[in-house]
């Protein structure tokens, strides 16, 4: 037996924590592992709560599961690996007092990581937030983010379909070209244009000029004509 436990805390790992909360209610955590060194094909890590609520007055429910494939030389201390990571999010809301955030969806990360730099693919089909009155859908999302560690700089590509119910309707997002960072995703890109679609025919360029202004040209009427253009700083459209 005592073999036995030895080898399971390296492999077959399955563990389901029942865990209560401060005030009322519990979260239970379901982890499966095939190796606790590393992640392989299948695994999953799913976080599922009901109703917890805590001495600060923060309520959640709803499951969140994270699965893991195509996995490649994946450990939590090498540089180099590919994985797959399949993100579900059921019915999560927060409340805290009596303000409630609701998530509900899923996306999917592909990341690729070498001695060069790294590629992050991330896909959704549908996610959605809502908070009080306000409702946002996200849909057809894909980003793109890439990272060189010669030059060190990040590159991002990103397409969406958004409906925002402030704006009463649906907008298409895509970048025309990326947009591109030096030494941290905290500073801001040097270049990049980005077009925003609306459900008509009309269409918004953002442009970026330096690290800190941006050209907005308006096409009103959808002709491919831009009838003005303004520039703003990046504070004003942050």
């Amino acid at each position: 037996d005592r073999a036995l436990k030895t080898e399971n805390q390296f492999t077959g790992v399955v563990t389901v924590n029942d865990e209560p909360c401060e005030v009322s209610g519990s979260t239970i955590i379901n982890v499966s592992l095939a190796n606790q060194l590393t992640v392989s094909n299948n695994d999953y890590i799913e976080v599922v709560s009901n109703n917890c609520i805590d001495y600060d007055g923060l309520n959640v429910s709803g499951a969140m599961r994270l699965t893991f494939s195509d996995v490649g030389n994946f450990n939590f201390i090498n540089d180099v690996f590919n994985v797959t990571i399949d993100v579900s999010i059921t019915d999560f809301v927060t409340v805290v007092d009596g303000v409630s955030v609701a998530l509900d969806g899923s996306y999917m990360m592909d990341i690729d990581s070498t001695y060069d730099g790294y590629t992050t693919i991330i896909t959704s089909d549908n996610m959605e937030t809502s908070l009080l009155n306000y409702r946002q859908v996200v849909s057809n999302l894909n980003i793109t983010e890439q990272y060189d560690n010669s030059s060190s700089s990040y590159t991002i590509s990103a397409s969406s379909t958004v409906f925002d119910s402030d704006l009463n309707g649906t907008v298409t997002v895509s970048t025309v070209t990326p947009f591109e960072f030096f030494y941290s995703l905290d500073n801001s890109p040097l270049e990049g244009v980005l077009k925003v679609s609306g459900s008509g025919t009309s269409k918004v360029l953002i442009e970026v000029q330096n690290s800190t202004l941006v050209d907005v040209s308006v096409d009103a009427d959808g002709d491919n004509v831009y009838e003005s253009t303004t520039s703003h700083s990046w504070n004003d459209l942050i």
